[in-house]
């Protein structure tokens, strides 16, 4: 199990007992079993949370193992807690030297009054924070994205108005100018009949 999770059920120790420690990086190649392996030697460890690092997934990037942002690690006793985050925090993590976090430093605080239960809190407001994040960026991102078809649409139209023909203007125009001139013809370029017509009930046409 890559992951153990801080919503899991679990029978809730006694309050005055335990203590956490937090670590703000985790080395390159570490889990969740790796890091009890560790833990474990300097005394009973409780539970364990890994927060996954989805950024680096979202990029693209492939890695060789699952890299994580951040942890808690609870022990049974909190002195235990507070002696290995004063002797680890700033050492080198070490072990094999052919192990990828060989070279990296441990960066571990003691979280003073901290419980598991405060920590299953932060995780639903953070999530929730997040939830609220994205929801925010895709509405952004909506807008946007309407706003630039709207644009397109707006040049499309400006590009087609000045494309038009000059030649058809000109073909209407002359069309226009022949209406007029049949409109101005004389009685003489009348239909002989409508002359005759004119004249039978003594209309004389000028």
């Amino acid at each position: 199990m890559e992951e153990q999770s801080v919503m899991e059920t679990d029978k809730p120790e006694k309050t005055g007992k335990t203590g956490l420690i937090y670590f703000s990086h985790i080395p390159p190649g570490m889990d969740v079993r790796k890091i009890r392996e560790i833990f474990s030697q300097f005394g009973e460890v409780g539970r364990i949370y890994l927060e996954k690092d989805t950024a680096t997934k979202k990029l693209g990037k492939k890695t060789k193992f699952h890299r994580y942002t951040e942890g808690w690690l609870e022990f049974k006793k909190k002195k235990t807690a507070k002696q290995v985050a004063e002797k680890l925090n700033g050492q080198q993590v070490g072990g094999k030297r052919r192990n990828v976090y060989f070279d990296s430093i441990w960066s571990i605080k003691y979280l003073h009054r901290f419980k598991w239960h405060h920590l299953k809190e932060t995780i639903i407001q953070q999530r929730a924070l997040n939830e609220q994040r994205l929801r925010f960026e895709l509405e952004q991102a909506r807008k946007e994205t309407n706003f630039y078809l709207e644009m397109s649409e707006k040049r499309k139209r400006k590009k087609s108005a000045n494309n038009i023909d000059p030649t058809k203007i000109l073909e209407k125009q002359k069309e226009t100018d022949e209406v007029i001139r049949n409109q101005k013809k004389t009685p003489d370029q009348l239909d002989s009949h409508l002359i005759n017509l004119a004249n039978s009930i003594g209309i004389r046409l000028k």
